[in-house]
């Protein structure tokens, strides 16, 4: 694996697998702080979540003992290590670096949060994956969308007066997604949930992705 004399036949298995025993307990902590994060109830809340989020990364970075150059090490540290600060600045009130948005004096009303965009993603591979096993659209998108208002879950907003309810909405909604229509992040988000619900069943499927929401 490398000219590293710790990494000589006779220790190479032994070290992957507790490679792959840290990188496990990094997903189970990661999970944890995830559910938490979903918990949260104000942005100050979720700020801390998102910190110790942040603070488990850099912690299994730095632990990483694969041979690395050390150079590489401080530059794959740098990113997580700028979040964790201006997370910092932001609950302790002090100058934030970089993540406080830039201002304009136009005054546009600004773009729909990208994290509620990504559920309704999955919500939309969830009707496609009904669709498939021979729910009728409509049928698919009301399902889904009374499941996410008995959760309190986000739905697209109304644009008119004449709404035609949350139902169509989410359809709306799917349409603009297939057609490309929103960013690469939210187009991974619907990718993935389609392919983890995939194999299920219809209703296996169904309380898989609102959970998740």
């Amino acid at each position: 694996m490398s000219d590293d004399p710790k990494w000589d036949d006779a220790t190479a298995l032994p070290e992957l697998i507790k490679i792959a025993q840290k990188r496990e307990e990094l997903f189970e902590r990661l999970a944890e702080v995830g559910r938490a994060f979903d918990r949260a109830k104000t942005p100050s809340e979720k700020r801390r979540t998102a910190l110790v989020f942040m603070q488990a990364i850099v912690e299994y970075l730095r632990a990483e003992d694969t041979p690395r150059d050390h150079m590489t090490i401080i530059q794959v540290l740098k990113v997580p290590q700028a979040l964790v600060g201006d997370i910092l600045n932001i609950e302790n009130g002090h100058e934030i670096s970089f993540l406080e948005p830039e201002r304009s004096d136009d005054r546009k009303r600004p773009a729909k949060s990208i994290i509620e965009d990504t559920g309704l993603a999955a919500a939309s591979a969830l009707i496609d994956h009904l669709i498939k096993k021979g729910w009728p659209r409509p049928d698919a998108a009301q399902r889904v969308a009374r499941e996410m208002e008995k959760r309190g879950l986000a739905l697209p907003s109304p644009k008119s007066k004449s709404d035609p309810g949350p139902a169509k909405r989410l359809l709306d909604f799917r349409k603009r997604l297939r057609i490309g229509e929103r960013p690469k992040a939210v187009d991974a988000a619907y990718n993935e949930m389609a392919k983890i619900i995939a194999p299920m069943e219809a209703e296996a499927a169904i309380r898989f992705t609102i959970d998740s929401l």
